[in-house]
Protein backbone atom coordinates (compact mmCIF):
# COMPACT_ATOMS: atom_id res chain seq x y z
CA UNK A 1 0.00 0.00 0.00
CA UNK A 2 1.05 3.61 -0.61
CA UNK A 3 1.29 6.68 1.58
CA UNK A 4 0.79 9.63 -0.76
CA UNK A 5 2.37 13.03 -0.01
CA UNK A 6 1.00 15.96 -2.00
CA UNK A 7 3.85 17.96 -3.55
CA UNK A 8 1.92 20.04 -6.08
CA UNK A 9 1.62 23.83 -6.37
CA UNK A 10 1.44 25.59 -3.03
CA UNK A 11 3.44 23.11 -0.98
CA UNK A 12 6.47 24.38 0.90
CA UNK A 13 9.46 22.32 -0.14
CA UNK A 14 10.81 22.02 3.39
CA UNK A 15 7.51 20.72 4.76
CA UNK A 16 7.02 18.25 1.90
CA UNK A 17 10.61 16.98 2.12
CA UNK A 18 10.44 16.51 5.88
CA UNK A 19 7.07 14.77 5.60
CA UNK A 20 8.47 12.29 3.08
CA UNK A 21 11.59 11.65 5.18
CA UNK A 22 9.73 11.16 8.43
CA UNK A 23 7.08 8.93 6.86
CA UNK A 24 9.77 6.76 5.25
CA UNK A 25 11.33 6.50 8.68
CA UNK A 26 8.20 5.57 10.63
CA UNK A 27 5.85 3.93 8.11
CA UNK A 28 8.34 1.41 6.76
CA UNK A 29 5.61 -1.03 5.68
CA UNK A 30 4.40 1.43 3.04
CA UNK A 31 5.72 3.00 -0.13
CA UNK A 32 5.84 6.77 0.43
CA UNK A 33 5.03 8.37 -2.93
CA UNK A 34 4.98 12.10 -3.82
CA UNK A 35 1.94 13.03 -5.97
CA UNK A 36 0.85 16.18 -7.77
CA UNK A 37 -2.56 17.70 -8.42
CA UNK A 38 -3.02 15.99 -11.77
CA UNK A 39 -2.42 12.57 -10.22
CA UNK A 40 -5.02 13.14 -7.50
CA UNK A 41 -7.56 14.41 -10.02
CA UNK A 42 -7.12 11.91 -12.84
CA UNK A 43 -5.19 8.80 -11.81
CA UNK A 44 -6.70 5.74 -10.04
CA UNK A 45 -4.70 6.13 -6.82
CA UNK A 46 -7.52 5.35 -4.39
CA UNK A 47 -7.32 1.53 -4.36
CA UNK A 48 -3.64 1.42 -3.39
CA UNK A 49 -3.50 4.35 -0.94
CA UNK A 50 -3.49 3.87 2.82
CA UNK A 51 -3.06 7.58 3.61
CA UNK A 52 -2.94 10.98 1.88
CA UNK A 53 -0.76 13.64 3.51
CA UNK A 54 -1.12 17.30 2.54
CA UNK A 55 1.81 19.21 4.11
CA UNK A 56 2.46 22.88 4.80
CA UNK A 57 2.56 25.64 2.22
CA UNK A 58 -0.28 27.83 0.98
CA UNK A 59 -3.94 26.96 1.13
CA UNK A 60 -5.11 29.09 -1.82
CA UNK A 61 -2.95 27.30 -4.45
CA UNK A 62 -4.30 24.02 -3.09
CA UNK A 63 -7.81 25.28 -3.79
CA UNK A 64 -6.84 26.59 -7.22
CA UNK A 65 -5.08 23.46 -8.48
CA UNK A 66 -7.03 20.70 -6.76
CA UNK A 67 -10.58 21.97 -7.21
CA UNK A 68 -12.90 20.70 -8.34
CA UNK A 69 -11.78 17.23 -9.51
CA UNK A 70 -8.91 16.58 -7.09
CA UNK A 71 -10.83 17.88 -4.08
CA UNK A 72 -13.85 15.75 -4.95
CA UNK A 73 -11.68 12.66 -5.42
CA UNK A 74 -10.08 13.18 -1.99
CA UNK A 75 -13.40 13.91 -0.26
CA UNK A 76 -15.14 10.88 -1.78
CA UNK A 77 -12.21 8.62 -0.94
CA UNK A 78 -12.10 9.69 2.72
CA UNK A 79 -15.86 9.34 3.08
CA UNK A 80 -15.57 5.81 1.69
CA UNK A 81 -12.93 4.84 4.29
CA UNK A 82 -9.74 6.70 3.31
CA UNK A 83 -7.36 8.45 5.69
CA UNK A 84 -6.16 12.07 5.50
CA UNK A 85 -3.41 13.92 7.40
CA UNK A 86 -3.29 17.70 6.98
CA UNK A 87 -0.37 19.71 8.36
CA UNK A 88 -0.53 23.53 8.64
CA UNK A 89 -1.81 24.60 5.19
CA UNK A 90 -3.05 21.06 4.67
CA UNK A 91 -5.12 21.51 7.84
CA UNK A 92 -6.54 24.87 6.72
CA UNK A 93 -7.45 23.26 3.40
CA UNK A 94 -9.39 20.45 5.12
CA UNK A 95 -11.52 22.62 7.43
CA UNK A 96 -14.99 23.80 6.49
CA UNK A 97 -13.83 27.40 6.74
CA UNK A 98 -10.53 29.31 6.71
CA UNK A 99 -9.96 32.58 8.57
CA UNK A 100 -6.33 33.61 8.25
CA UNK A 101 -4.42 36.80 8.94
CA UNK A 102 -1.00 37.08 10.48
CA UNK A 103 -1.01 39.16 13.70
CA UNK A 104 1.76 41.76 13.99
CA UNK A 105 4.81 41.03 16.08
CA UNK A 106 3.55 43.27 18.89
CA UNK A 107 1.19 40.44 19.84
CA UNK A 108 4.20 38.74 21.39
CA UNK A 109 4.47 41.46 24.02
CA UNK A 110 1.20 40.47 25.66
CA UNK A 111 -1.18 42.79 23.83
CA UNK A 112 -4.73 41.68 23.12
CA UNK A 113 -4.46 41.87 19.34
CA UNK A 114 -6.81 39.37 17.76
CA UNK A 115 -5.43 36.47 15.75
CA UNK A 116 -7.56 37.70 12.87
CA UNK A 117 -6.13 41.22 12.61
CA UNK A 118 -4.41 41.55 9.20
CA UNK A 119 -1.17 43.35 8.40
CA UNK A 120 -0.01 44.99 5.21
CA UNK A 121 2.64 42.26 4.83
CA UNK A 122 0.28 39.27 4.75
CA UNK A 123 -3.17 39.74 3.21
CA UNK A 124 -6.02 38.01 5.03
CA UNK A 125 -7.64 34.87 3.64
CA UNK A 126 -11.21 33.98 4.50
CA UNK A 127 -13.74 31.63 2.96
CA UNK A 128 -15.31 28.19 2.88
CA UNK A 129 -13.50 25.03 1.77
CA UNK A 130 -14.95 22.00 0.01
CA UNK A 131 -13.29 19.18 1.97
CA UNK A 132 -14.82 20.24 5.29
CA UNK A 133 -13.34 17.37 7.31
CA UNK A 134 -13.31 19.63 10.39
CA UNK A 135 -16.85 21.09 10.48
CA UNK A 136 -15.72 24.49 11.69
CA UNK A 137 -13.11 27.18 11.13
CA UNK A 138 -9.33 26.81 11.03
CA UNK A 139 -8.07 30.17 12.30
CA UNK A 140 -4.61 31.65 12.37
CA UNK A 141 -1.92 32.49 12.55
CA UNK A 142 -1.48 31.34 16.13
CA UNK A 143 1.84 33.21 16.36
CA UNK A 144 2.86 36.71 15.26
CA UNK A 145 5.31 37.66 12.56
CA UNK A 146 4.38 35.11 9.89
CA UNK A 147 5.78 35.77 6.41
CA UNK A 148 5.12 33.80 3.25
CA UNK A 149 8.06 31.87 1.76
CA UNK A 150 10.17 32.55 4.84
CA UNK A 151 11.16 31.01 8.17
CA UNK A 152 11.64 34.45 9.72
CA UNK A 153 8.33 34.15 11.55
CA UNK A 154 8.81 30.53 12.62
CA UNK A 155 8.52 29.78 16.33
CA UNK A 156 8.80 26.85 18.72
CA UNK A 157 5.36 26.67 20.31
CA UNK A 158 4.28 24.59 23.29
CA UNK A 159 1.30 22.30 22.83
CA UNK A 160 -0.40 20.21 25.49
CA UNK A 161 -0.86 16.60 24.39
CA UNK A 162 -3.71 14.43 25.61
CA UNK A 163 -1.63 11.33 26.32
CA UNK A 164 -4.72 9.35 27.24
CA UNK A 165 -6.09 9.82 23.74
CA UNK A 166 -2.72 9.39 22.01
CA UNK A 167 -1.20 6.41 23.85
CA UNK A 168 -1.50 2.93 22.40
CA UNK A 169 -0.43 -0.60 23.28
CA UNK A 170 1.29 -0.69 19.89
CA UNK A 171 3.66 2.11 20.98
CA UNK A 172 6.38 2.19 23.63
CA UNK A 173 5.72 4.47 26.64
CA UNK A 174 6.01 8.20 25.87
CA UNK A 175 9.66 9.31 26.02
CA UNK A 176 10.92 12.42 27.86
CA UNK A 177 9.80 15.17 28.09
CA UNK A 178 6.46 13.40 27.92
CA UNK A 179 5.18 11.55 30.98
CA UNK A 180 2.92 8.54 31.16
CA UNK A 181 -0.74 9.42 31.69
CA UNK A 182 -2.49 12.79 31.80
CA UNK A 183 -1.16 15.68 29.72
CA UNK A 184 2.33 16.69 28.66
CA UNK A 185 3.99 19.68 27.03
CA UNK A 186 5.80 19.39 23.73
CA UNK A 187 7.64 22.21 21.94
CA UNK A 188 6.97 22.02 18.21
CA UNK A 189 8.04 23.91 15.11
CA UNK A 190 5.36 26.37 14.06
CA UNK A 191 5.03 28.71 11.09
CA UNK A 192 1.61 30.23 10.43
CA UNK A 193 -0.59 27.27 11.34
CA UNK A 194 -4.15 27.38 12.69
CA UNK A 195 -6.14 26.53 15.74
CA UNK A 196 -9.51 24.85 15.33
CA UNK A 197 -12.25 27.14 16.63
CA UNK A 198 -14.58 25.88 19.32
CA UNK A 199 -16.79 28.94 19.01
CA UNK A 200 -18.58 27.74 15.87
CA UNK A 201 -20.95 25.53 17.82
CA UNK A 202 -18.73 22.52 17.16
CA UNK A 203 -18.86 19.89 19.88
CA UNK A 204 -15.14 19.16 20.00
CA UNK A 205 -14.88 15.95 22.02
CA UNK A 206 -18.16 14.65 20.65
CA UNK A 207 -19.93 14.22 17.35
CA UNK A 208 -16.92 12.64 15.68
CA UNK A 209 -14.37 15.38 16.53
CA UNK A 210 -11.72 14.66 19.19
CA UNK A 211 -9.02 17.05 20.41
CA UNK A 212 -5.61 15.38 20.64
CA UNK A 213 -3.63 18.50 21.64
CA UNK A 214 -4.23 22.15 22.59
CA UNK A 215 -2.09 25.29 22.52
CA UNK A 216 -0.48 26.31 25.80
CA UNK A 217 -0.12 29.95 26.75
CA UNK A 218 3.04 31.99 26.40
CA UNK A 219 4.25 35.21 24.84
CA UNK A 220 4.45 33.70 21.34
CA UNK A 221 0.79 32.60 21.21
CA UNK A 222 -1.99 35.08 20.51
CA UNK A 223 -4.64 35.17 23.27
CA UNK A 224 -7.42 33.88 20.99
CA UNK A 225 -5.55 30.59 20.51
CA UNK A 226 -4.66 29.77 24.12
CA UNK A 227 -6.37 26.53 25.13
CA UNK A 228 -7.81 25.99 21.64
CA UNK A 229 -7.30 22.69 19.75
CA UNK A 230 -3.95 22.33 17.97
CA UNK A 231 -4.56 18.78 16.71
CA UNK A 232 -8.02 17.35 15.98
CA UNK A 233 -9.18 13.94 14.84
CA UNK A 234 -12.35 13.93 12.75
CA UNK A 235 -14.45 10.95 11.73
CA UNK A 236 -15.61 11.52 8.14
CA UNK A 237 -18.13 9.01 6.86
CA UNK A 238 -16.34 5.66 6.97
CA UNK A 239 -12.95 7.42 6.97
CA UNK A 240 -10.89 9.64 9.22
CA UNK A 241 -8.87 12.85 9.05
CA UNK A 242 -6.36 14.30 11.51
CA UNK A 243 -5.55 17.99 11.15
CA UNK A 244 -2.43 19.44 12.77
CA UNK A 245 -1.60 23.12 13.25
CA UNK A 246 2.10 22.76 14.22
CA UNK A 247 4.68 21.08 12.00
CA UNK A 248 4.99 17.57 13.40
CA UNK A 249 7.14 16.58 10.43
CA UNK A 250 9.98 19.05 11.08
CA UNK A 251 12.97 17.70 12.99
CA UNK A 252 15.16 19.37 15.56
CA UNK A 253 17.67 20.38 12.89
CA UNK A 254 14.99 22.35 11.03
CA UNK A 255 14.74 25.12 13.64
CA UNK A 256 17.56 27.59 13.31
CA UNK A 257 18.24 29.52 16.51
CA UNK A 258 19.02 27.88 19.83
CA UNK A 259 16.26 29.90 21.52
CA UNK A 260 13.73 28.25 19.21
CA UNK A 261 14.76 24.63 19.82
CA UNK A 262 11.93 22.12 19.69
CA UNK A 263 11.56 18.99 21.78
CA UNK A 264 13.61 15.92 20.93
CA UNK A 265 13.07 14.01 17.71
CA UNK A 266 12.27 10.95 19.82
CA UNK A 267 9.28 12.70 21.41
CA UNK A 268 8.15 14.09 18.04
CA UNK A 269 8.45 10.68 16.41
CA UNK A 270 6.36 9.18 19.21
CA UNK A 271 3.61 11.74 18.53
CA UNK A 272 3.82 11.22 14.76
CA UNK A 273 3.66 7.43 15.23
CA UNK A 274 0.62 7.80 17.46
CA UNK A 275 -1.14 9.88 14.80
CA UNK A 276 -0.34 7.29 12.14
CA UNK A 277 -1.79 4.57 14.38
CA UNK A 278 -4.95 6.64 14.87
CA UNK A 279 -5.19 6.76 11.09
CA UNK A 280 -5.04 2.98 10.87
CA UNK A 281 -1.45 2.57 9.71
CA UNK A 282 1.10 0.11 11.06
CA UNK A 283 4.29 1.63 12.45
CA UNK A 284 7.59 0.16 13.55
CA UNK A 285 8.01 0.71 17.28
CA UNK A 286 11.80 0.60 17.02
CA UNK A 287 12.11 2.95 14.06
CA UNK A 288 11.71 6.34 15.80
CA UNK A 289 15.29 6.03 17.04
CA UNK A 290 16.61 6.02 13.46
CA UNK A 291 17.33 9.26 11.65
CA UNK A 292 15.67 9.89 8.26
CA UNK A 293 19.08 10.92 6.91
CA UNK A 294 22.17 8.84 6.07
CA UNK A 295 24.08 7.57 9.09
CA UNK A 296 27.88 7.08 8.93
CA UNK A 297 29.14 4.55 6.36
CA UNK A 298 31.86 2.06 7.32
CA UNK A 299 34.23 0.41 4.83
CA UNK A 300 35.91 -2.84 5.97
CA UNK A 301 38.03 -5.46 4.21
CA UNK A 302 39.34 -7.90 6.82
CA UNK A 303 40.51 -11.53 6.48
CA UNK A 304 42.05 -11.03 3.05
CA UNK A 305 44.66 -13.77 2.48
CA UNK A 306 48.31 -12.73 2.72
CA UNK A 307 49.14 -14.82 -0.35
CA UNK A 308 46.75 -12.79 -2.52
CA UNK A 309 48.22 -9.27 -2.58
CA UNK A 310 46.03 -8.43 -5.57
CA UNK A 311 43.03 -8.25 -3.21
CA UNK A 312 44.68 -5.51 -1.15
CA UNK A 313 46.01 -3.82 -4.27
CA UNK A 314 42.49 -3.56 -5.75
CA UNK A 315 40.95 -1.74 -2.79
CA UNK A 316 43.96 0.52 -2.21
CA UNK A 317 44.16 1.45 -5.89
CA UNK A 318 40.48 2.32 -5.84
CA UNK A 319 40.78 4.50 -2.71
CA UNK A 320 43.78 6.25 -4.26
CA UNK A 321 41.74 6.90 -7.41
CA UNK A 322 38.84 8.32 -5.40
CA UNK A 323 41.22 10.63 -3.55
CA UNK A 324 42.66 11.79 -6.88
CA UNK A 325 39.15 12.82 -8.01
CA UNK A 326 38.42 14.68 -4.77
CA UNK A 327 38.00 18.44 -4.69
CA UNK A 328 39.09 19.01 -1.08
CA UNK A 329 41.86 17.12 0.68
CA UNK A 330 42.97 17.67 4.27
CA UNK A 331 45.39 15.18 5.82
CA UNK A 332 43.62 11.84 6.14
CA UNK A 333 40.26 13.22 4.94
CA UNK A 334 38.98 14.09 1.48
CA UNK A 335 35.67 15.12 -0.11
CA UNK A 336 34.21 13.91 -3.37
CA UNK A 337 31.25 15.60 -5.06
CA UNK A 338 29.68 12.79 -7.05
CA UNK A 339 26.61 12.42 -9.23
CA UNK A 340 24.20 11.66 -6.36
CA UNK A 341 26.11 12.00 -3.11
CA UNK A 342 28.67 14.29 -1.61
CA UNK A 343 31.10 11.84 -0.01
CA UNK A 344 33.39 12.75 2.87
CA UNK A 345 36.05 10.07 3.37
CA UNK A 346 37.97 9.85 6.65
CA UNK A 347 40.88 7.49 7.25
CA UNK A 348 41.11 6.45 10.90
CA UNK A 349 43.86 4.80 12.91
CA UNK A 350 41.35 3.69 15.56
CA UNK A 351 37.54 3.41 15.84
CA UNK A 352 37.79 5.74 18.82
CA UNK A 353 38.59 8.59 16.43
CA UNK A 354 35.02 8.61 15.11
CA UNK A 355 33.40 12.02 15.39
CA UNK A 356 29.84 12.57 16.74
CA UNK A 357 27.16 12.26 14.09
CA UNK A 358 26.54 15.43 12.13
CA UNK A 359 23.16 17.18 12.19
CA UNK A 360 23.51 18.32 8.57
CA UNK A 361 20.06 18.36 6.97
CA UNK A 362 21.22 16.79 3.70
CA UNK A 363 20.05 13.37 2.56
CA UNK A 364 22.80 13.33 -0.09
CA UNK A 365 25.72 13.84 2.34
CA UNK A 366 27.60 10.62 3.13
CA UNK A 367 30.38 10.33 5.71
CA UNK A 368 32.47 7.24 5.04
CA UNK A 369 35.08 5.93 7.50
CA UNK A 370 37.77 3.32 6.91
CA UNK A 371 41.10 2.14 8.32
CA UNK A 372 44.12 1.59 6.05
CA UNK A 373 44.52 -2.05 7.18
CA UNK A 374 40.85 -2.80 6.44
CA UNK A 375 39.86 -3.28 10.08
CA UNK A 376 36.33 -2.40 11.13
CA UNK A 377 36.35 1.39 11.70
CA UNK A 378 33.48 1.37 14.20
CA UNK A 379 32.86 0.08 17.69
CA UNK A 380 30.08 -2.56 17.96
CA UNK A 381 27.84 -0.01 19.69
CA UNK A 382 27.87 2.13 16.52
CA UNK A 383 26.59 -0.76 14.35
CA UNK A 384 24.11 -2.36 16.73
CA UNK A 385 21.74 -3.43 13.92
CA UNK A 386 24.37 -5.40 11.98
CA UNK A 387 27.31 -7.41 13.33
CA UNK A 388 30.16 -6.64 10.93
CA UNK A 389 32.60 -8.95 12.74
CA UNK A 390 30.22 -11.88 12.46
CA UNK A 391 29.68 -11.13 8.77
CA UNK A 392 33.37 -11.66 8.08
CA UNK A 393 33.50 -14.72 10.36
CA UNK A 394 30.63 -16.36 8.47
CA UNK A 395 32.21 -15.41 5.16
CA UNK A 396 35.46 -17.09 6.17
CA UNK A 397 33.59 -20.22 7.30
CA UNK A 398 31.85 -20.50 3.94
CA UNK A 399 35.10 -20.02 2.06
CA UNK A 400 36.93 -22.67 4.07
CA UNK A 401 34.29 -25.20 2.97
CA UNK A 402 34.91 -24.51 -0.70
CA UNK A 403 37.83 -25.60 -2.83
CA UNK A 404 39.03 -23.52 -4.43
CA UNK A 405 37.86 -20.54 -2.38
CA UNK A 406 37.09 -17.25 -4.09
CA UNK A 407 38.02 -13.98 -2.41
CA UNK A 408 36.63 -11.65 -5.03
CA UNK A 409 33.04 -11.35 -3.78
CA UNK A 410 32.09 -10.09 -0.34
CA UNK A 411 35.58 -9.21 0.85
CA UNK A 412 34.92 -5.46 0.66
CA UNK A 413 31.97 -4.36 2.79
CA UNK A 414 30.32 -0.93 3.02
CA UNK A 415 27.73 -0.77 5.80
CA UNK A 416 25.35 1.99 6.90
CA UNK A 417 22.57 1.74 9.44
CA UNK A 418 20.54 4.30 7.45
CA UNK A 419 21.01 4.77 3.72
CA UNK A 420 19.00 6.21 0.86
CA UNK A 421 19.41 3.21 -1.46
CA UNK A 422 22.24 0.66 -1.59
CA UNK A 423 21.71 0.31 -5.34
CA UNK A 424 21.76 4.05 -6.00
CA UNK A 425 24.89 4.47 -3.89
CA UNK A 426 26.88 1.88 -5.86
CA UNK A 427 25.40 2.45 -9.31
CA UNK A 428 24.71 6.16 -9.69
CA UNK A 429 27.80 7.70 -8.08
CA UNK A 430 29.94 7.65 -11.23
CA UNK A 431 33.26 8.75 -9.71
CA UNK A 432 32.88 6.36 -6.79
CA UNK A 433 32.04 3.36 -8.97
CA UNK A 434 34.83 4.02 -11.45
CA UNK A 435 37.56 1.51 -10.65
CA UNK A 436 35.61 0.00 -7.75
CA UNK A 437 36.87 -3.52 -6.97
CA UNK A 438 34.78 -6.39 -8.21
CA UNK A 439 32.43 -7.76 -5.55
CA UNK A 440 31.98 -4.73 -3.26
CA UNK A 441 28.92 -5.30 -1.06
CA UNK A 442 26.83 -2.40 0.30
CA UNK A 443 24.43 -3.25 3.16
CA UNK A 444 21.89 -0.96 4.82
CA UNK A 445 19.72 -1.80 7.83
CA UNK A 446 17.17 0.83 6.77
CA UNK A 447 16.63 2.42 3.35
CA UNK A 448 14.60 5.61 3.07
CA UNK A 449 14.70 5.74 -0.75
CA UNK A 450 15.01 2.10 -1.78
CA UNK A 451 14.62 1.21 -5.47
CA UNK A 452 12.65 -1.72 -6.86
CA UNK A 453 12.30 -2.96 -10.42
CA UNK A 454 11.01 -0.46 -12.97
CA UNK A 455 9.46 2.52 -11.18
CA UNK A 456 8.68 0.57 -8.02
CA UNK A 457 10.05 1.61 -4.65
CA UNK A 458 11.64 -0.82 -2.25
CA UNK A 459 9.74 -0.81 1.04
CA UNK A 460 12.32 -1.09 3.82
CA UNK A 461 11.02 -2.89 6.90
CA UNK A 462 13.16 -3.11 10.00
CA UNK A 463 15.00 -6.44 10.13
CA UNK A 464 15.04 -7.09 6.38
CA UNK A 465 18.24 -7.96 4.55
CA UNK A 466 18.91 -5.13 2.08
CA UNK A 467 22.10 -5.13 0.05
CA UNK A 468 23.57 -4.49 -3.38
CA UNK A 469 26.72 -5.95 -4.88
CA UNK A 470 28.88 -4.44 -7.61
CA UNK A 471 30.66 -6.69 -10.09
CA UNK A 472 31.90 -6.64 -13.64
CA UNK A 473 30.01 -8.83 -16.10
CA UNK A 474 31.35 -8.86 -19.61
CA UNK A 475 28.50 -10.58 -21.46
CA UNK A 476 25.41 -8.33 -21.65
CA UNK A 477 23.37 -11.13 -23.27
CA UNK A 478 23.41 -13.21 -20.09
CA UNK A 479 23.09 -10.33 -17.61
CA UNK A 480 19.36 -10.95 -17.20
CA UNK A 481 20.07 -14.38 -15.67
CA UNK A 482 22.18 -12.95 -12.85
CA UNK A 483 19.11 -11.94 -10.83
CA UNK A 484 17.94 -15.57 -10.87
CA UNK A 485 21.35 -16.85 -9.81
CA UNK A 486 21.39 -14.42 -6.90
CA UNK A 487 17.88 -15.45 -5.89
CA UNK A 488 18.92 -19.11 -5.86
CA UNK A 489 22.01 -18.24 -3.83
CA UNK A 490 19.86 -16.48 -1.22
CA UNK A 491 17.56 -19.52 -1.02
CA UNK A 492 20.55 -21.83 -0.60
CA UNK A 493 21.92 -19.60 2.18
CA UNK A 494 18.58 -19.60 4.03
CA UNK A 495 18.39 -23.39 3.82
CA UNK A 496 21.64 -23.70 5.77
CA UNK A 497 19.89 -22.24 8.82
CA UNK A 498 18.30 -24.46 11.45
CA UNK A 499 14.61 -24.93 10.78
CA UNK A 500 14.81 -23.81 7.16
CA UNK A 501 16.32 -26.89 5.54
CA UNK A 502 13.25 -27.76 3.45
Amino acid sequence: MNVLVYTGPGTARGSADWAVRTLRLLATRYDVVPVDAAALAREPWQHTAALLVVPGGRDLPYVEHLSPLGTKAVRDWVNAGGRYLGICAGAYFAAARVDFAAPPSSAATGSTISALQPTHHVPPVSGTRDLGFFPGAARGSVTPGFQYDSDDGARAVEVVLDLGALSSEALPPPPPPLAAGGSAMLRMYFNGGPYFARDDGINVGGGGVVTLATYAGGPEVVPDAVGQPAIVMCDVGAGRAILVGPHIEFGDAAVGSESERVSSDEARHWLFSSILLKLGLEVEAAQPNVRPLPSPFYLSFVNLPSDKPECYDAIRTWLHSVRQHSEVTSGSSFELADTVNKLMFSELSSPHELQPESTDLDEHLVRLYYMPNGAIPALPSATSKFDISRYFEELETCRSARNPATYEFGSYLIYAEVIGSTQTFLEKNVKLSSGMPNGVVCIGSHQFAGRGRGRNSWVSKSGCLQFSIAFAHRDPRSAIFLQYLFSLAVVDAIRTMDGYEV
